[in-house]
């Protein structure tokens, strides 16, 4: 199976669009193992994402924040790194052009590198895209977009399409972002939900050396749990595995590179050395709601 590179979150533009808009911060912590050869290496990563609405005016809003991620390398060849993170700014903003319809607009631009050494600007990279959607009924929308990210590796578009379905009467929904994000949860009650999620995830960093890079791609299947611990407060996690892990280390790639969501378009960037994995992986998140977000379980 292809793995699925996102750069929507810039870490991707990483396409959660949808809790981009709804959560004021967040916190998420993953773990994933990892077996190569004979060594089992792992990685622990920090999401932390905080936002705050500038302008809103009935479905007119402009959202910016600040997101840090941290990744840890346990076991892992040492030319690779170990402690890396990145800082970024994401902005959003949401225009109604109908009583059914949204267009959003979104960019990140941020620095990722190694935590040992000063931010340069070789460390930078941004991405920007687009979103929209239709409101067809009070339990149902649709939508699509396109993310283009400027990686260490190149260039990429990330097109997709969303949907938002929560049948009347029903305690099943499907929602998110498709390839990328989808999910299906159960409503046991007013507070619990179960489901499963498929989850892309990437994000590249610029290392110690600075003609070498690091591109990290996962692409995970979960068991998934959301618990709401208030109004606005949500309490998630998952336990699952990963289909398809990957970490590719660069040496001075081809920046005129592009690819279509992993499909290389022309001429490509190499990688020197790679390393693939199928493991466990688990994360565990705590979310907090915009004022007059709707982080519900209905």
């Amino acid at each position: 199976m292809k793995k699925i590179i996102i750069s929507l979150s810039l870490v991707g533009l990483y396409v959660d669009i949808s809790a981009q808009e709804r959560d004021f911060a967040s916190i998420q912590h993953s773990f994933s193992a990892l077996k190569y050869n004979d060594t089992t290496a792992n990685t622990r990563q920090t999401d932390i994402k905080i936002r705050f609405p500038v302008w809103h005016k009935n479905k007119n809003a402009v959202i910016v924040g600040a997101s840090y991620k941290y990744l840890k390398l346990n076991k892992m060849p040492s030319v690779f790194g170990e402690n890396l993170h990145g800082i970024s700014l994401p902005l959003f903003g949401q225009m109604a052009l109908s009583a059914r319809t949204t267009l959003v607009v979104f960019g990140q631009a941020g620095f990722f590198l190694p935590t040992n050494r000063a931010i340069c600007s070789d460390d930078f990279r941004y991405g920007a895209g687009f979103r929209l959607r239709f409101q067809h009924s009070a339990h149902f929308a649709t939508g699509w977009g396109l993310g283009y990210g400027h990686q260490f590796f190149g260039h990429q578009i990330v097109p997709f399409i969303e949907i938002d379905y929560r049948p009347m009467g029903s305690r099943w929904s499907i929602t998110g972002q498709f390839p990328i994000k989808p999910k299906v949860l159960y409503r046991i009650n007013t507070r619990w939900r179960v489901g499963l999620e498929l989850s892309g995830e990437a994000a590249s960093f610029r290392l110690a050396n600075k003609n070498y890079s690091l591109q990290q791609n996962q692409w995970i299947a979960s068991a998934k749990w959301e618990y709401k611990l208030s109004a606005r407060l949500l309490l998630s996690g998952g336990v699952g595995k990963n289909m398809r892990q990957t970490y590719k280390l660069y040496q001075n790639p081809n920046p005129d590179a592009w690819t279509i969501i992993t499909f290389p378009v022309g001429q490509k960037s190499e990688s020197i050395r790679r390393i693939d994995g199928k493991q466990l992986f688990a994360h565990i998140s705590l979310s907090f709601g915009m004022p007059n977000s709707s982080q519900s379980t209905k």
